[in-house]
């Protein structure tokens, strides 16, 4: 093995190099690329070259397109609206309880939903925060609300004593349905 790295260090890759560019040099100074042939062959080389540039490119719209259309047929067949309805109706039922300890629920579930829904649909990122920063406010009008509703649940989660409000509730639940309505229907 000793004897494989001194010969692979010994290389001289200088005059290596030096002689491939000579030999390369020798190639293009040859015959082949001198007479009657040079002009149709600097033609096909051209056309090669085209058709080589067509071809990725080509490519390259095709994979975007194909992308989209999958994209959406993904989100279709992940987005089943009649199943979404009934896991809302379910939180959305949990704030009519008298306890504040189901109001509390509901939001962290409605939360929890909203990102489950945006990881289905393709916003990526590490947490809810990274994939509401993903969001477009042209598709989602709502956009400030809910990251107000999102800072109700983190103050729900980290803060035990805090206690929403009714209206708190309302609100933070009103903003997550309607956001869950408006990215079923724009997917």
């Amino acid at each position: 093995m000793e004897q494989f790295y001194d010969a692979l260090f010994s290389i001289d890759f200088k005059e290596q190099t030096a002689s491939v560019l000579s030999k390369i040099g020798d190639f293009f100074d040859s015959s082949a690329f001198t007479g009657p042939f040079l002009i149709f062959k600097i033609v096909m080389a051209g056309f090669s070259l085209l058709f080589f540039m067509f071809i990725v490119i080509l490519t390259v719209k095709l994979k975007g397109v194909q992308n989209k259309s999958s994209s959406s047929q993904k989100a279709t067949k992940i987005v089943n609206k009649e199943e979404l309805a009934k896991k809302w109706s379910i939180i959305a039922g949990k704030s009519n309880s008298l306890k504040t300890g189901d109001w509390k629920l509901a939001i962290i579930e409605a939360d929890k939903f909203l990102d489950d829904l945006l990881k289905r649909l393709g916003y990526g990122g590490e947490s809810m925060g990274d994939r509401l920063k993903k969001l477009d406010s042209k598709k989602i009008a709502n956009l400030d609300q809910i990251w107000q509703a999102h800072k109700i649940r983190n103050d729900i989660v980290h803060h035990p004593e805090y206690e929403p409000t009714k209206s708190d509730i309302d609100f933070a639940l009103e903003t997550y349905e309607r956001t869950l309505q408006d990215l079923t229907i724009s997917n």
